[in-house]
């Protein structure tokens, strides 16, 4: 029961960020209801069909509004986070910073913890928080980080 749940959640919220990325309306959860259920599958027997969906939103906080949106993001693979050692030489930061530059991605947070007792002396510990387009996008820099840093961690949401 609690993993349906979850899902309904998981749903409602990336219904959410939907209506946001192709209507440029901002709905509540309850609102995003019956975009979720076609989203999730939940009614087969409208597959194929031209189908109007009906929105009907209570007034919601701004503030939780965009609780509901980063947590949309995270969900559908929009925000990532990871962990890598890096040197402590000069531009070992800089080359990080211009791969995930190059590859478009937009930094939204980062820590960087040069003493730490999981770390070697002349290493730091970089923990990043990334915004990508997409699940493609979100795939590939997972790939190609992971193939140039042996340290990376991905992790969890």
């Amino acid at each position: 029961m609690q993993s349906l749940s979850l899902n309904r959640e998981k749903d409602n919220l990336v219904a959410m960020l939907r209506f946001q990325e192709y209507e440029h309306t901002t709905v509540d959860t309850e609102g995003a209801m019956g975009l979720a259920a076609i989203l999730a599958g939940q009614l087969p027997e409208l597959k194929g069909k031209r189908v109007a969906v009906v929105v009907a939103s209570a007034n919601m906080e701004l503030d939780l509004v965009r609780e509901c949106v980063d947590r949309a993001l995270v969900l559908d693979d929009h925000v990532s986070r990871f962990s890598v050692q890096l040197g402590d030489g000069p531009g070992d930061m800089a080359k990080l910073l211009n791969i995930l530059a190059r590859e478009d991605v937009r930094l939204l947070d980062i820590c960087h913890r040069r003493y730490s007792d999981r770390v070697d002396l002349f290493k730091v510990q970089v923990e990043c928080v990334v915004e990508l387009r997409d699940k493609s996008q979100n795939c590939h820099l997972r790939r190609m980080l992971s193939d140039l840093y042996p340290t990376l961690r991905w992790l969890d949401r």
